[in-house]
């Protein structure tokens, strides 16, 4: 086809033409009667035309490699190209780009979606300017722009998995069949293509399902009685799990925390039956129980007939292609076939949930992608309510189409009653002798507040029953691989994990923790190349047997997905390697990261690129991380603590400030002052810290860097305001609320703008604002405290409202109690820094404020 400009190309553009000739046939975009592969303009690959050969959408399909992005000027020129053909005014158009945006690239395609939204061109013309004509900005308004970096093997890989829902009941050669039909369906799009006359080019539909021989039927099942009664039934028949009751509560909301009001725990019988939203967030750390949940609710579901719940993983989305994760998640199942039509039913359903697990974990520019899909599915009426999982909430959010309003829940790990359960039962199955309150007071003792996460739970309640000393996270996952192996007569462990490890980091590089067979055969092939060129000598399909027989990884969907046996165990190996030096470090990180970072930290402490990386990507974890920094202070360590805190307070760090340390056999002392990083006694560093404090730290330069820079937000977010009289009539009451909460958003902006780097700010500001609420106070006056009464409701907007009676609301709108002499207790500022110290602390979930 022309326009590109190797193989890899033109099989990726093939790929996509299958999928768009597969989905025309399901229906997926009307009434489509062919499909012209090849635009006579040369402005589309793909054209879906109707019985008259209207055009009713178009596409260009380009791609490249993962490490050259898409700038905004290829974006331009691509539309300009679309207005040289004459189309009807309702027709659509698809831009489907394989690869990565840059910078640039996202605000080019953020504006488009403002253009669509709004139905106006000055969005886009206030980034494109004079670079894109006045016909090509108005067709702009109903193009879609994909950013797609999943490979020609995936695409190919969906692709079978369709047509294998065309074939009725496959039989045990369904893979097989497949293959041999998108074989043909490949080498028909790549022969019509080559034509030169545009009407030789189409493709129409019964060309499609002759490529079947035959074996061609209506896809199958709708979203009926029936189908859901058959999902009821296949529910129920799963083998029993061992429960696991996870503590599952409200997300509070900044209110909330400032009224001290306790999250109340929500069963899960609330989040099915009573949804005031139409959408819900659930966040929780890495093996908190995010599974256990999703399988839970859909058991439920089922038990009663009454709601399907139907699981789907986030991580196998393909951008343009959101009905694909519902039509296979239903199929695996039932155990057929699926279908277009029936991930439609589904969605329409407002009596099901879909479920998307895994949410966080998948990279940025796809999340990007499912952000649209899923505000066309919420977008339709009726539909059905999603719910959002992931580790990290404030992901989750970025996720929520705008306006969209949301229910928001926290995993917090297995209650103190729900631990005993499940050591008592893991001690019960190993050795009866031991006393399950002695093992869990040790796993509480080496893990903390993990020792609530239910995965990590188990596994320590494992090994302290065979006796084993559990120090920590990462000596523990290394214990316990050990185990594994030992269990599964697994040789060369070591050696393997290592080779595991480079495999991925590679996709955790990626923003993956899973992958096809394709991809997976040759990143083993890579790890073993590696690990040769160590001296180190173990075949890629060693490394594979290791995987499967330790458990370590596991086969789905027709073997074609290979993933994790839980998603830990990619960050445990991946951290393992690198703490090895077998791969490098990366160049940049995510909230995806956290986690192998942390291990990594645990098995070899924090060196300075670490330091830099964390600072930099991850700065609200330097608390956390300080911890393993070894207390190890190089006679550079001054200068690289300077450098930590230009990372850290990029605006508060003038030309001329520096750290300086003072390093004793008892303590190490350090205090922000004037150039140059050095070492001085402790004398002189007392007598130069006088404006900006002197901090003792443990560790090293990072240890210093985050105490200054704890020091410097403790300051800003101390309370130094006085409370205000206690109003005597309920007007004045209510006044007073009104001016301290409209004086406590504004001075919100004020204090984050002053206190917090730039890149932090709209997270906090996000999480600390307090949510819109109808504040009711009881008109009585009491003589004793509270003065005045106070209700919070949910609301659209913040309200003040006076009342005889408090009603009787319903308990889903309920947001919290308080009183009139409770909020006016601090001033607004302080208020204002008080939500700013809780978001800061929520979104280290770590206490270190």
């Amino acid at each position: 086809m022309s326009g590109w400009a190797n193989q890899a190309g033109v099989a990726y553009q093939q790929a996509r033409a299958i999928l768009t000739c597969l989905e025309a046939v399901d229906g997926q975009y009307g009434p489509v009667a062919a499909i012209c592969v090849e635009s006579e303009t040369d402005a589309f690959d793909l054209e879906l035309l109707d019985e008259t050969k209207s055009l009713i959408a178009a596409q260009q399909i380009k791609t490249r490699q993962l490490s050259d992005s898409w700038g905004p000027a290829e974006i331009i020129a691509i539309l300009n190209s679309f207005d040289t053909v004459h189309a009807a005014g309702d027709a659509l158009f698809g831009i489907t780009l394989g690869g990565r945006l840059g910078p640039r690239g996202e605000g080019l395609r953020d504006a488009l979606e403002r253009a669509h939204a709004l139905s106006t061109t000055e969005p886009l013309l206030n980034v494109t300017g004079d670079k894109l004509t006045a016909a090509a900005a108005t067709i702009a308004m109903r193009t879609r722009l994909i950013v797609d970096p999943t490979p020609t093997s995936a695409l190919l890989n969906a692709a079978r998995k369709q047509v294998i829902a065309h074939l009725g009941s496959p039989g045990f050669d369904a893979v097989s069949e497949a293959d041999d039909i998108v074989h043909r369906l490949y080498m028909l799009v790549t022969e019509r293509a080559s034509q030169p006359r545009p009407e030789d080019r189409l493709v129409v539909l019964d060309d499609v399902r002759t490529a079947f021989h035959g074996a061609f039927v209506s896809t199958a099942g709708r979203w009926d009685i029936s189908t859901k009664e058959a999902y009821f039934e296949a529910i129920n028949g799963l083998p029993e799990s061992r429960a696991v009751d996870v503590d599952l509560r409200r997300l509070r909301t900044p209110i909330e925390q400032a009224a001290g009001v306790e999250a109340a725990q929500v069963h899960l019988a609330d989040l099915i039956d009573h949804r005031d939203h139409r959408l819900s967030l659930v966040s929780g750390q890495s093996g908190s129980g995010k599974s256990t949940l999703s399988d839970s609710m859909r058991r439920l579901g089922a038990a009663h007939s009454s709601t399907a719940v139907l699981l789907v993983d986030a991580q196998r989305y393909v951008p343009g292609r959101f009905w694909v994760l519902v039509s296979d998640a239903a199929a695996a199942t039932l155990n057929r076939p699926s279908s277009i039509e029936l991930a439609r039913g589904f969605l329409a359903d407002p009596d099901s949930i879909l479920v998307l697990d895994s949410v966080s974990e998948i990279p940025e520019s796809t999340r990007h992608e499912l952000t649209a899909e899923i505000h066309h599915a919420v977008s339709s009426r009726p539909h059905c309510e999603i719910v959002l999982i992931g580790r990290d909430p404030a992901v989750l959010n970025s996720v929520v189409p705008v306006g969209v309003e949301r229910s928001a829940y926290q995993l917090v790990g297995v209650p103190p009653d729900g631990q005993q359960k499940i050591v008592a039962r893991v001690v019960a199955d190993i050795d009866s002798s031991h006393q399950a309150f002695g093992v869990i007071e040790k796993i509480r003792y080496a893990l903390g507040s993990a020792s609530a996460v239910p995965y990590l739970l188990e596994m320590a309640a494992q090994l302290v029953a065979r006796g084993f000393d559990i120090k920590g996270r990462a000596q523990m996952y290394t214990v316990f691989a050990a185990e594994m192996a030992r269990k599964t007569g697994v040789v060369n462990l070591q050696i393997s994990l290592l080779g595991l490890g480079i495999v991925f980091s590679e996709l955790l590089t990626r923003g993956l923790r899973q992958c096809d067979q394709f991809d997976w055969s040759i990143l083993l092939n890579s790890a073993a190349d590696r690990l040769r060129t160590s001296g180190i000598d173990i075949s890629a399909d060693e490394l594979r047997r290791v995987a499967i027989r330790g458990g370590f990884v596991a086969y789905e969907d027709y073997d074609q997905i290979v993933r994790p046996a839980h998603d830990s165990l990619a960050d445990f190996v991946s951290a393992l390697a690198l703490s090895k030096g077998v791969v490098d470090a990366p160049t940049s990180v995510d909230s995806n990261d956290y986690l192998r970072l942390r291990f990594l930290v645990e098995m070899a402490g924090i060196a300075d690129e670490i330091a830099i990386l964390v600072c930099r990507d991850l700065p609200l974890a330097v608390a956390e991380f300080a911890q393993f920094e070894y207390p190890n202070l190089t006679p550079d360590a001054p200068s690289i603590a300077t450098n930590l805190c230009r990372i850290l307070l990029p605006e508060h760090m003038t030309a001329d400030a520096a750290v300086q340390m003072s390093s004793g056999s008892k303590r190490n002392l350090t205090t922000l002052g004037r150039a140059p990083s050095c070492y001085v006694s402790a004398p002189e560093l007392a007598e130069s810290s006088a404006s900006s404090g002197l901090f003792e730290f443990r560790g090293g330069p990072l240890s210093a860097a985050e105490r200054i820079w704890r020091a410097h937000l403790d300051s800003r977010l101390t309370a130094t305001g006085y409370p205000a009289q206690i109003p005597t009539t309920a007007e004045k009451a209510a006044e007073a609320v009104r001016e301290h909460t409209a004086e406590t958003r504004r001075q919100l902006r004020l204090i984050v703008d002053a206190t917090i780097r730039a890149d932090l700010r709209t997270r906090v500001l996000e999480l600390a604002t307090p949510e819109p609420c109808l504040i009711k106070i009881l008109m009585r006056r009491s003589d004793s405290e509270p003065y005045w009464p106070v209700i919070y409701l949910s609301s659209g907007a913040t309200t003040v409202e006076l009342c005889e009676d408090f009603p009787d609301a319903d308990e889903q709108a309920k947001r919290g109690w308080g009183s009139v002499d409770s909020i006016l207790r601090t001033t607004p500022a302080d208020t204002a820094r008080d939500l700013v110290r809780k978001a800061l602390n929520d979104l280290a979930d770590w206490r270190w404020l």
